[in-house]
């Protein structure tokens, strides 16, 4: 079944690994896709390769690094398939390295590449859509929101998108735009190397956190959920963040309060230092999106 038919698409950072395997996925399903970016023979070979499958795609080399280039390919996209029904912003770089090494241009690379790229092409996929009807925009956030160690700058610019997503979502709804975002697990596998589909999530005897993230599948076992929140079939779905990752399919929290601790005459120093270990032990996180019991009970760095 042809879910997208007469739908056309753009997917930002297209020629990437896991934006390469939306772009196909759409096309499979009879959108047609503007592969968008900066890497010329990276967007043409996806391209190419949609066409070669009987698909409709077209390349189109850029950043969206500014609100005039993000709209651009907004443009792009409308002047070649006469409209654009799907945005999936999947632009970005990811930068690792801890806080006392991450310098002002690393920290900028990462907010254009992922915030600002994300809220130009967003804005004008949206003046668009709200013009036609609706549309649906998918944002690309990851677990390293919830904590990974020096990737501080890539979880924060993806933590912006989580709450623009939210935020969108409800801006845009009485316009019949749907905003959603996918955070994916997936790696590159070499031709003919084995992979399961079954996700490990906390550690287990005798196996060490990269032989488990070793396990984890390839972005083609994401892009379903691509299609899905593209086609009509999710028109009522809207503000949510889903993780993807082999055989596991969940909602990300939003974040909000939770595990509530009251006192009448309202909190002071000393009434926080003698209830807050009683009132949140039980419930307080590890800091990672490697899940895990909370390791600091005895002291920070303990």
């Amino acid at each position: 079944m042809r879910r997208l038919e007469g739908k056309a698409a753009v997917v930002t950072g297209g020629g990437g690994l896991l934006g390469g395997a939306f772009c196909r996925a759409l096309a499979e399903h009879g959108a047609s896709v503007l592969v968008n970016d900066i890497d010329a023979a990276a967007a043409g070979q996806v391209a190419a390769s949609i066409v070669a499958a009987g698909g409709t795609a077209s390349s189109l080399v850029g950043s969206v690094g500014s609100f005039a280039e993000g709209e651009a390919v907004v443009d792009a996209c409308i002047s070649r398939y006469g409209s654009i029904d799907c945005l999936v912003n999947c632009a970005g770089r990811a930068i690792a390295q801890p806080l006392a090494e991450i310098t002002e241009p690393d920290l900028m690379i990462a907010l254009s590449s992922h915030v600002i790229g994300h809220f130009a092409c967003a804005r004008g996929a949206a003046l668009h859509m709200s013009r036609h009807g609706g549309g649906s925009i998918v944002n690309v956030v990851s677990r390293a929101m919830a904590g990974w160690r020096g990737h501080s700058a890539y979880g924060a610019a993806k933590g912006a998108i989580l709450s623009a997503t939210v935020n969108w979502a409800l801006e845009l709804a009485a316009a019949g735009i749907r905003v959603n975002a996918i955070s994916p697990a997936a790696r590159r596998y070499e031709p003919g190397e084995e992979f399961s589909m079954r996700m490990p999530w906390r550690p287990e005897p005798g196996r060490s956190v990269a032989e488990m993230r070793a396990q984890t599948p390839p972005p083609e076992s994401v892009a379903p959920l691509a299609v899905y929140l593209a086609s009509d079939a999710s028109d009522w779905v809207s503000g949510q963040i889903i993780f993807l990752g082999g055989d596991s399919l969940a909602l990300i929290r939003h974040p909000m309060e939770d595990r509530f601790a009251f006192r009448s005459e309202g909190w002071d120093v000393e009434s926080i230092e003698r209830h807050f270990r009683h009132a949140f032990e039980t419930a307080i996180e590890w800091p990672s999106m490697t899940a895990g019991p909370y390791r600091w009970f005895d002291g920070v760095g303990s």
